[in-house]
């Protein structure tokens, strides 16, 4: 990220250089050996992260008697590994070599949209993929980006959500979401590019929660009653 710890020398430009490794281009080895022989020979340390992510505040209403089964949210291989990425530009990929996280988003992220239907109570029950409960649908996920931006003028954060639900036993897909956030990043240190991040995120699933809710209490509406359940996995 441009600019970070802008206010440290020496041993904060050897940092900015090995927490970032970018696939198209690499920092000389001979350049980095000698940088921390000049800095004492000391490794930086890893810092690791979590997306904070909170429940909308609110009220509960259940919905009829359907239940959900929420998989786990997807991600491309760009983002299911530990370490955050970032963008130079639009065709480079970087990622912070000291800076990871300390659970994966796509865990996170799922917890977190299952407690805002819960907490809505868009369904009567929403209960993970591992549960052989009987249920009326199917919910999936999946992070399209996450990532630091530091092309376009100034440094910003951007996270994209989309979303699927499938009526069971047909599994067809009666419903599509998606969602897009994008902040600024004003601190120049990666904790307050994660701080937007989990702010990004947060308003891209209150979005989808809100839709989704929506659909679900529209189609409610327009039934006489509930279809019955079927067993996942039968």
């Amino acid at each position: 990220m441009k600019g970070i710890n802008v206010s440290l020398r020496g041993m904060a430009r050897f940092r900015l250089l090995l927490n970032r490794s970018v696939k198209s281009r690499a920092v000389p080895t001979v350049v980095l050996v000698a940088l921390l022989v000049s800095c004492g020979g000391k490794i930086p340390p890893t810092f690791y992260y979590q997306l904070n992510l909170q429940e909308p505040a609110v009220p509960a209403v259940a919905q009829g008697s359907a239940t959900a089964l929420i998989m786990p949210f997807k991600a491309s291989e760009m983002l299911t590994q530990d370490r955050i990425v970032y963008r130079p530009s639009p065709e480079e990929v970087g990622y912070y070599e000291y800076h990871r996280w300390a659970e994966d988003p796509r865990t996170t992220i799922t917890k977190s949209f299952q407690g805002q239907l819960r907490r809505r109570g868009t369904f009567s029950r929403v209960v993970g993929f591992e549960s052989r409960a009987k249920a009326d649908y199917v919910i999936r996920g999946r992070i399209e980006r996450l990532e630091e931006v530091d092309y376009g003028g100034g440094v910003t954060v951007r996270a994209a959500l989309t979303l699927d639900l499938l009526k069971l036993p047909s599994r067809q897909t009666v419903w599509q979401g998606m969602s897009e956030s994008s902040q600024p990043v004003s601190v120049g240190e990666v904790r307050g590019v994660v701080t937007q991040m989990s702010g990004a995120v947060q308003s891209a699933l209150e979005k989808l929660a809100s839709d989704l809710d929506a659909f679900v209490r529209s189609e409610a509406a327009s039934r006489a009653s509930p279809g019955e359940g079927t067993q996942v996995g039968q």
